[in-house]
């Protein structure tokens, strides 16, 4: 083989290693294949540069660094969306993603969650006949500006909503039940079951006590293959259901252990004020750093929920907050209603 020869094969399989090497859709499930790879592998590589692949690939605790480093479906969907986020907020604003970046690589829970909520969120705003615009860090106002055809725009406040401290201890709680459950099926070697708990009110510490104690006795019922229901017990705000699970025409492994976890819960009487906290901060920014606003401006808040937020309770809670704004009136509280936290573990070693 000639030099020349040599030289042409040699750069033949560099392209093809560096066109390897972008395909970074290579590998995850993909949950939208009627898009063409190379532009779903555009907004990963703009992630990729933005973020940097070292950095991507050296640790776990990071939210970021734990979806580039997963291959599933939801994954692949989660940083198809911030990358689409760069790619269209970066041509607008390079310094501002720039910024927000450093922010989402740093430890800080709530400046992380903010400034990735405020990339999604703003980028959504971005579409044909419409732009956005990130606001400068000098105006603490609002987040961002829409622009709108005929001159109109719209502020946007960004606010992240969060997990209250009332779903944290139900959720912490939740996890060290959990781990007694399964060290209780271990030790007694029970597969395929499944512990339903229904609290009648927001639970106190007493009643998780009361729940840890007795809870892993109760998979006795299962041992003796029997389905059981246990109310208001010692007292407690606990009703409990166990069975054993069966899916017809479908086996469990032998190996590991298959369960069913659920644990529902009305509202904490104060989850209200979660919600009315983001909107006073957001009134409050408006009307003391924003100021008057042209006719053709409308001012919105934009507003992340938790997976563990009621939909119908979030929008009734707006309503009667702005109710009670035109009011006059004190925030008052609004009813609760139930919400169920539900965990399926399956294949559990």
């Amino acid at each position: 083989m000639c030099d020349r020869t040599k030289a042409a094969v040699c750069k033949i399989t560099f392209l093809k290693g560096l066109i390897k090497a972008m395909d970074y859709l290579g590998g995850r499930q993909n949950p939208i294949p009627e898009v063409p790879i190379r532009e779903l592998n555009k907004m990963l590589a703009v992630l990729v540069s933005e973020f940097d692949a070292g950095w991507l690939r050296s640790g776990y605790t990071n939210p970021v660094q734990k979806l580039w480093q997963r291959m599933d479906y939801l994954s692949t969907c989660e940083l198809l969306l911030l990358g689409n986020a760069l790619k269209k907020l970066k041509p607008i604003d390079p310094h501002w993603v720039s910024a927000q970046v450093k922010l989402i690589k740093q430890e800080d829970k709530n400046n992380r969650r903010g400034a990735l909520f405020e990339l999604l969120a703003l980028s959504l705003f971005d579409g044909e006949g419409v732009s956005v615009r990130p606001a400068a860090s000098s105006n603490p106002g609002y987040d961002g500006t829409v622009l709108l055809p005929r001159n109109a725009s719209i502020q946007v406040s960004v606010k992240s909503y969060g997990t209250s401290s009332h779903q944290e201890v139900f959720n912490n709680q939740c996890s060290m039940i959990e781990a007694l459950l399964t060290a209780a099926l271990s030790k007694r070697q029970l597969n395929a079951v499944g512990i339903y708990v229904f609290a009648k009110s927001y639970p106190t510490q007493s009643d998780w006590e009361v729940l840890k104690r007795r809870l892993p006795a109760m998979l006795d019922s299962v041992e003796n293959r029997t389905n059981d229901s246990f109310e208001d017990i010692q007292n407690s705000c606990w009703d409990i259901i166990i069975n054993n699970l069966h899916i017809e025409n479908c086996q469990f492994s032998p190996i590991h252990k298959s369960y069913t976890f659920i644990v529902c819960s009305p509202y904490h009487k104060n989850e209200y004020k979660n919600l009315y906290s983001k909107l006073d901060d957001a009134y409050v920014n408006f009307t003391r750093h924003a100021g008057s606003v042209d006719p053709l401006t409308t001012r919105m808040v934009f507003i992340d929920i938790p997976t563990s937020a009621s939909i119908t309770l979030c929008k009734e809670w707006a309503k009667q907050y702005f109710q009670l704004e035109q009011q006059g009136a004190s925030h008052l509280p609004a009813r609760e209603v139930t919400r169920g936290i539900a965990r399926q573990k399956r294949n559990v070693p």
